[in-house]
């Protein structure tokens, strides 16, 4: 499905029918986005609930360029106008990460900002997990464990998003019931596979866009195809340690066995 923005908004009207709720929960990376989030919430009437997700953070002090979680009333005369217009400006900018729960606002937001802190090496260092990317959401989440899964999804129902090809994506959270959950989430901690796994998608989206690949000249089906394969491959020179032109000759060889394999007709695919 490759919606346009309004079919995507129908679609996320008819899935908040479906689990019986009146709104729809959105989050919104604010890093260097020229949209001004806050003012435009703040000037509707009622404001939707939104709460920055670095507010408690060792990162605070830059929570207002972060992720922020908003509440909308699907069928509130202020609120509805004001989503179909963020959603028609953005929803094809790697901005907006939809969702679903059943779970009080407060609850919600306070579990998905611990979510953002991540601590590895024995916690002695830490930082900001950035799951709230859908360029990042699903690899990220193949890299954690179930017990982190758990902290991510406990509270929501889906997770429903737009894909760098433009094609809309969802998967299922756990759903479960916030007197059933946990109140004192464990904190995120990353083993070394992990921060290591985590270094190596940022590393292949960066690398990408540099090469400026186009994902039809080497036989990739999407750009999602050729990211995930590129992180797959980034990780692969992790393990074997390379680095400076021993690792970007690697990385080059990949590119021309994918080449060679496109002028053969063998794509490659997820």
């Amino acid at each position: 499905m490759f919606p346009t923005a309004l079919q995507w908004l129908q679609h996320l009207c008819a899935q908040a029918k479906t689990c019986g709720l009146p709104h729809v929960d959105l989050l919104v990376d604010c890093a260097l986005f020229d949209y001004p989030l806050l003012r435009h919430l703040n000037e509707l009437v009622p404001s939707p609930r939104y709460r920055l997700l670095l507010q408690d953070s060792p990162e605070r002090a830059f929570a207002d360029q972060g992720p922020v979680l908003v509440r909308v009333l699907l069928f509130n005369t202020a609120q509805q106008p004001w989503l179909t217009d963020f959603i028609q400006r953005c929803y094809r900018h790697s901005r907006v990460l939809a969702l679903f729960s059943r779970w009080s606002f407060d609850a919600l937001g306070e579990r998905l900002g611990r979510c953002t802190q991540a601590e590895w090496a024995q916690g002695h260092r830490s930082g900001v997990l950035r799951y709230y990317d859908t360029r990042l959401f699903r690899c990220l989440c193949e890299l954690l464990d179930p017990d982190q899964l758990k902290m991510l999804h406990e509270g929501v129902i889906s997770w429903q998003w737009i894909d760098r090809d433009g094609k809309a994506c969802q998967m299922a959270g756990l759903d479960v019931r916030q007197r059933e959950a946990g109140r004192d989430a464990p904190v995120l901690r990353l083993s070394d596979e992990q921060v290591t796994g985590v270094g190596a998608l940022g590393d292949a989206q960066l690398w990408c866009t540099r090469q400026q690949i186009l994902p039809g000249t080497y036989g990739f089906d999407s750009f999602e195809t050729l990211i995930y394969q590129a992180f797959r491959v980034h990780v692969d020179a992790d393990r074997q340690q390379l680095t400076g032109v021993a690792r970007e000759q690697f990385l080059q060889e990949w590119l021309v066995d994918c080449a060679a394999l496109a002028k053969g007709g063998r794509g490659i695919n997820q």
